[in-house]
């Protein structure tokens, strides 16, 4: 059944996210978000075949959130436009809405409402507003102006690199996916699952950040994070390890690939790359079991020399390989 009109569609999303009231042209967001991001999920770019609606939505949602992840907040509302093209159904809308409202009750949060239209393909923009973690009395720990977070700058020279996570699973899974590539039945599942419902480190990030120096995620990839974090720090980042996901590089041997190089530039991986000082390591260590999640130490801050980030390569690190570039809209991967 297709769309009877805008109207019906502004019903839809507004009943399966739970927005009380009559729509109107803005919406009152809860006071105490301390911390916005915006982010835009496009069907051409980053809607792989075999998705589906519901999936699409919930990815926008996740991506936007992982944005706020790395700076330590977990979103507390949130609004959403949604450009659908011409031959849009009812269903088709439902599973959207159903989407972004089952993301959100995953984040714990509700969609104070948004916007409807018309377009050459699928478009979801998704605002969060974060919330920063509340103290006794259920206070703001941050007064949500600009610097009292962890930004892409602010690494120095003796700083531990971290990351949450492991890499390129998602590439793999998209290889496999668009190029055919071989896996095993195990492997090739949880590389799909990768791809089509990825988590972000709402946890980790809300209950580590304070500790962070810099910080950014990785949906664009690894190497564009390390490489943009050592930039605006203007200090080198000496890069030790690439924590592999386990089976990416049994799967780039099986089909002539590099798995460095599908951990590094392969993105769409929702972690947390940071630096902390090291005499924060005991802390980062609490707060990644007390939130379940996997973090390693990859490298060190650099005092001395150009920024940028550089992988040691071959025992005792024998070379070196510059690690830049990542996903570019309007020109796709960069190294």
């Amino acid at each position: 059944m297709r769309l009877p009109g805008e109207a019906e569609l502004v019903r839809i999303f507004r009943r399966r996210l739970g927005v009380r009231g009559a729509p109107d042209d803005a919406e009152e967001l809860p006071a105490g978000a301390a911390c916005w991001c915006i982010d835009t999920l496009s069907a051409g770019s980053d809607v792989p075949p075999g998705m589906g609606l519901r999936r699409a939505a919930r990815k926008s949602v996740v991506s936007c959130a992982s944005d706020l992840a790395a700076k330590g907040f977990a979103p507390a509302s949130g609004l959403v436009s949604v450009s659908l093209p011409a031959g849009a159904t009812a269903a088709g809308a439902s599973a959207l809405a159903g989407g972004l409202a089952g993301a959100a009750g995953e984040l714990g949060f509700a969609f104070a409402g948004g916007d409807t239209g018309e377009g050459a393909e699928l478009s979801i923009t998704v605002c969060l507003a974060g919330a920063a973690p509340a103290a006794a009395g259920g206070r703001s720990k941050r007064s949500g102006l600009r610097g009292k977070w962890p930004g892409r700058g602010g690494a120095r020279a003796g700083d531990i690199l971290f990351a949450t996570g492991s890499f390129g699973l998602t590439q793999a899974g998209l290889r496999i996916i668009m190029d055919g590539a071989r896996a095993s039945g195990r492997f090739a599942r949880a590389a799909a699952a990768a791809v089509y419902s990825p988590h972000c480190r709402t946890g980790f990030g809300v209950a580590a950040a304070r500790m962070f120096t810099s910080s950014m995620d990785t949906s664009d990839g690894l190497a564009d994070a390390l490489d943009g974090m050592s930039r605006a720090s203007g200090a080198p980042f000496a890069v030790g390890r690439v924590p592999l996901a386990a089976g990416v590089e049994r799967f780039a041997a099986e089909n002539g690939l590099d798995a460095r190089r599908l951990a590094l530039w392969g993105g769409e991986e929702y972690e947390i790359v940071f630096t902390a000082r090291p005499s924060d390591r005991r802390r980062i260590a609490a707060a990644a079991k007390r939130t379940a999640t996997p973090v390693s130490e990859i490298g060190v801050v650099g005092g001395g020399g150009p920024a940028g980030a550089w992988l040691e390569e071959g025992e005792g690190g024998g070379g070196t390989l510059r690690i830049a570039g990542g996903w570019r809209h309007f020109g796709g991967e960069e190294r």
